[in-house]
């Protein structure tokens, strides 16, 4: 497969609805939402990922990858898998499928965050990729793992945690310093993701505009087109001087 995040203030509502000095009283508490039967699909794939087999857990990860937010009951045995299977794809297969989660599979943040340092390279990166959900919004978190993680050693790791950055905006602007020593990257898929997510986090990455320019003009389309984009989302009137269209 291809490896290929408001709410409303209640009492400003409370406000314009009963108008000042009206009265007001505590809510009832919400009534327990009944829980849902686990789709059969779902439980077979749960089930496979207690199978002794490496291969059979491998397929029941997979199938779940697929499923996206209708996995959310799985999030246990996902996690399970995530920090401790044997078979490095499985556990792989298990952190794509906690990115996937939606809204509801925020409790996979900390088990990702640390699986960021797992001994594996692949569970590395693929933990970085599934933080980089919009779903996951504690940025507080994940925004300081991430960028320590974009000291991996191992090139794909620390590549989907310069990516993985970007998609938190401005909240990761205490990344800048380390995503702009990224430009320089020895790998070309980190050094576009990198000015990507500079991009991204947008005007604060002002001082990473300059070698930014210059990657714009970088044989490698991947790198210069992510280049090019950066300048122009950060300093406008910086791309038009230097000629960028």
């Amino acid at each position: 497969m291809k490896w290929l995040v408001r709410v409303g203030c209640w009492a400003c509502l409370a406000a314009v609805a009963w108008g000042p000095g009206a009265a007001w009283s505590a809510p009832a508490p919400p009534r327990p939402v009944p829980s849902r039967p686990v789709p059969d699909a779902v439980q077979k794939a749960i089930n496979q990922l207690r199978d002794p087999n490496p291969q059979t857990r491998e397929a029941g990860a997979f199938a779940l990858a697929q499923m996206g937010l209708e996995a959310v009951p799985a999030l246990e045995a996902l996690v399970d898998v995530l920090r401790q299977d044997s078979n490095p794809r499985v556990s792989e297969l298990a952190a794509y499928a906690l990115g996937h989660l939606g809204p509801d599979g925020q409790e996979a943040v900390g088990p990702l965050i640390a699986a960021l340092k797992d001994k594996r390279g692949g569970v590395r990166a693929l933990a970085a990729q599934a933080l980089g959900s919009p779903f996951y919004g504690p940025a507080d978190r994940i925004v300081p793992a991430l960028i320590a993680a974009l000291d991996d050693k191992e090139d794909a790791p620390r590549r989907q945690a310069a990516r993985a950055l970007g998609t938190y905006r401005a909240k990761a602007h205490k990344a800048i310093p380390r995503l702009t020593d990224l430009l320089d990257d020895r790998c070309p898929l980190t050094r576009g993701d990198a000015a990507w997510s500079l991009g991204e986090i947008g005007e604060e990455a002002a001082a990473a505009v300059p070698t930014l320019i210059e990657l714009a003009k970088d044989s490698d389309p991947y790198i210069a087109e992510r280049a090019t984009m950066a300048v122009k989302k950060i300093d406008p009137k910086a791309a038009e001087r230097a000629g960028i269209k």
